[in-house]
């Protein structure tokens, strides 16, 4: 039994990674084959990047709902679509129309963040909630949709990111 628990806590500390710091400032880390990675500085000034999308769903409420950024409405969501919006660091207010969910985001320059508007359901009523999602959930689900037709646009001073994330 304590052969087995050797071998496993050496495995899993053989495929771990190690986060740290040099006496000079620089991230690095330290990989399984005891060789070292430099992290590339994020530009704390650059945008952040904002993917906001909405699965395709039967039977269920199909009009667009809105997408508002710091109380101004931005576009028009459809099911089946996702918009990557770049935004300057720091506090933002995301909401889909007036009365639904809305998520406090402190953006990061440089960093990315996921948004996923889902519905939920309460009786005979339909509410459409924000969810902050996981890279890797995000980047599976924007695979089945298709950046927003830019008619659905409500501002002209939204600065698109029309890619979608890997």
């Amino acid at each position: 039994m304590k052969t087995i628990f050797l071998i496993l806590a050496f495995s899993l500390t053989t495929f771990a990674q190690i986060k740290a710091t040099t006496e000079d400032g620089k991230k690095v880390i330290l990989n399984a084959d005891k060789s070292w990675d430099y992290v590339a500085p994020v530009d704390t000034n650059a945008p952040a990047i904002l993917y906001v999308y909405r699965l395709k769903e039967t039977g269920v409420y199909n009009k667009a709902r809105e997408l508002r950024i710091d109380g101004k409405e931005i576009l028009e969501l459809r099911q089946g679509d996702f918009v990557g919006i770049k935004i300057a660091p720091g506090k933002h207010v995301v909401r889909s129309n007036k009365e639904d969910s809305e998520i406090e985001l402190n953006a990061s320059g440089g960093e990315t963040y996921f948004i996923k508007l889902i519905v939920g359901y309460g009786g005979f009523n339909q509410t459409f909630i924000l969810s902050e999602v996981p890279k890797a959930t995000a980047v599976f689900d924007i695979k089945k949709t298709n950046f927003i037709d830019e008619k659905q646009l409500k501002s002209s001073d939204v600065n698109l990111v029309k890619i979608k994330p890997e």
